[in-house]
């Protein structure tokens, strides 16, 4: 037989598994490059609707624009019971924002400066 050949089992498996857990704290971590922030929801067809179906999802969905939830509670309710009976579903959407990273000046301190 080969005396590079190692044999695999279930303890070397666990003793692998406690290492990449215990070194995981050690590892670089790496920079996100963008943040999320909370942009309201979307109305997304949960199936392919018809020239009428559409047409009244884009016409409540308008209406639902122009009111204000803070004081307008009883007709954006009304409206959207007028949605839940379309095959129409809400999804949240989020906006992207990319952090910056860079430095104002890269060869000089700003305490000196720069």
């Amino acid at each position: 037989m080969d005396a590079t050949v190692r044999v695999e089992d279930t303890s070397m498996g666990l003793m692998k598994a406690l290492h990449f857990i215990t070194t995981q704290e050690q590892r670089r971590k790496v920079k996100p490059k963008f943040k999320y922030a909370s942009a309201g929801s979307t109305t997304r067809a949960t199936r392919c609707l018809n020239r009428f179906e559409r047409s009244n999802v884009t016409e409540l969905v308008q209406q639902l624009v122009l009111l204000d939830p803070k004081t307008q509670q009883d007709q954006v309710k009304e409206i959207m019971q007028q949605l839940s009976k379309l095959p129409v579903a809400f999804f949240p959407v989020k906006r992207e924002m990319r952090i910056d990273y860079s430095k104002s000046y890269p060869y000089r301190s700003t305490k000196r400066g720069g």
